[in-house]
């Protein structure tokens, strides 16, 4: 079974997903299928508040 994650953005009082693309990796900062490549690609122009969750709505930790 393949795990998917979402990065997500508190906008608007809610949280909302960052595109329709799910990541099926987490780890690998190299990997384009990886939501970790996409959050340290795009996170310097990030200015709201952001998580990460898997397909059954689980809050990914997540450390710079």
């Amino acid at each position: 079974m393949v795990t998917y994650y979402n990065i997500q953005f508190y906008k608007n009082e809610k949280w909302v997903d960052f595109s329709d693309v799910k990541y099926t990796q987490w780890e690998d900062p190299n990997d384009t299928r990886s939501a970790m490549y996409h959050l340290k690609k795009y996170k310097r122009s990030y200015k709201e508040p952001f998580r990460i969750i898997d397909k059954a709505n689980n809050i990914i930790p997540y450390t710079d």
